[in-house]
């Protein structure tokens, strides 16, 4: 997806759909006009590449999905249009000729002319989205909440189901939206234990952007606001744009996605607090989640019961991945990672206060006679502790 916030200009509404490309160079740059909004810079042009496997498409709606099965569809436009690219660089990996790089890889420069545009969508006044041949979304607004507006909206076309299942598994609710299975619940418990937000922390999130971060921001079009106001304002128009598609696709059938009536379910509207429950999986494995706390915590203390603090603490630094002076290198330059603070603060300090009573995540209460769990009536309970996070503490249980 590509996205371009210009300035507003009047007289260019006029000429909405005449946009002009300007070869005034800047260096390298090329200066560019698209269908709305005011002409901008684009420094990507012949200089940016990309490739997504899967296609820009994702959608399948039930009339596709029937003749698939039945052997009489084709395969939609732009699901499958840049998986040969892609499989190609096999055979010339890793000797690539950097003028054979189209052969490959696509332009991912900003593409401006709607009247070679595949389509041409305007899901309200001020929003205009240029699908490319390869169905890539360029995405152009009048402000920047309209641009934004289109961002929203273009994901929807393209992954509605796709983000319904992370803004449930950022959650652990997968097994609630799709189902209950070993594998889902499983994947549920490993999201519970390392970032089991309540939906109360999600908003709370959410409330405290515009709270903490209160540097002075003005670009385009927006008001004079700060960096967390502009970012609630954001997310709120791309929600916008989400929840605009999802109402196009309950009342055009060929817009839904075939997995909700499969699953005999209808898209709910979106939410803020659902941009930041995906956003946690990202958290989860980079930042808190990949840290392993909790279970490390957990290991430090049954090591300290069973051994004495002393000898207990040792073992854990012995166990720990840090700075391992066996670990294999494959280059002789340092990188310093997860070095000891020569001060700790004391309400940094995260430990769990109890282990939870029971829960699906380590078995659960055995299943009474011919009964089996429902994805409603899980349970994923993970031990209560005290976390200190940038915006505060918060407790869990």
């Amino acid at each position: 997806m590509r996205r371009r916030i210009p300035v507003l200009a009047a007289a260019i509404l006029i000429l909405a759909f005449v946009p002009v490309v300007a070869r005034a160079r800047v260096g390298d740059c090329i200066t560019k006009q698209g269908p709305i909004g005011a002409a901008f810079v684009d420094c990507g042009a012949g200089t940016t590449y990309n490739i997504v496997p899967p296609g820009s498409n994702g959608l399948v709606n039930t009339l596709d999905f029937l003749q698939q099965e039945a052997g009489t569809g084709a395969t939609p436009a732009h699901q499958q249009d840049q998986e040969a690219m892609y499989a190609n660089l096999l055979k010339v990996a890793p000797h690539l000729d950097p003028a054979d790089l189209t052969k490959y890889y696509k332009d991912a420069s900003f593409f401006t002319n709607a009247a070679t545009a595949e389509r041409v969508e305007t899901p309200r006044p001020g929003t205009v989205i240029l699908r490319d041949s390869f169905g890539v979304p360029h995405i152009y607004g009048v402000t920047r909440a309209d641009t934004e507006f289109g961002s929203g909206y273009a994901s929807a076309e393209d992954r509605l189901f796709m983000m319904d299942v992370l803004r449930h598994y950022g959650r652990a609710k997968l097994s609630e939206f799709l189902g209950p299975s070993p594998s889902i619940l499983a994947m549920d418990c490993g999201i519970a234990q390392v970032a089991g937000y309540s939906e109360a922390e999600l908003q709370q999130q959410a409330d405290l952007l515009a709270k903490k971060y209160t540097k002075p921001f003005h670009a385009d079009t927006s008001p004079a606001t700060t960096e967390g106001q502009q970012v609630t304002l954001d997310g709120e128009s791309y929600v916008d744009g989400v929840n605009s598609y999802i109402q196009a696709a309950l009342l055009d059938p060929t817009k839904l996605p075939a997995e909700y009536p499969a699953l005999q379910i209808v898209p709910q509207p979106w939410k803020v607090t659902d941009v930041i429950a995906t956003a946690t999986l990202v958290q989860a494995i980079f930042a808190i989640g990949g840290g392993n706390e909790v279970q490390s915590s957990l290991l430090y203390q049954s090591l300290v019961d069973r051994y004495g603090p002393t000898k207990g603490a040792a073992m854990w630094r012995d166990f720990r991945s840090q700075l391992d002076p066996d670990a294999k290198t494959s280059i002789n330059t340092n990188f310093p990672y997860e070095a000891v603070p020569p001060t700790v603060d004391p309400a940094s300090i995260a430990m769990p206060l109890k282990t939870p009573t029971t829960n699906s995540c380590d078995g659960g209460p055995p299943a009474r006679s011919g009964t089996s769990p429902s994805a409603t009536s899980r349970s994923i309970s993970v031990p209560s502790r005290r976390l200190r996070t940038r915006s505060g503490t918060r407790a869990t249980s």
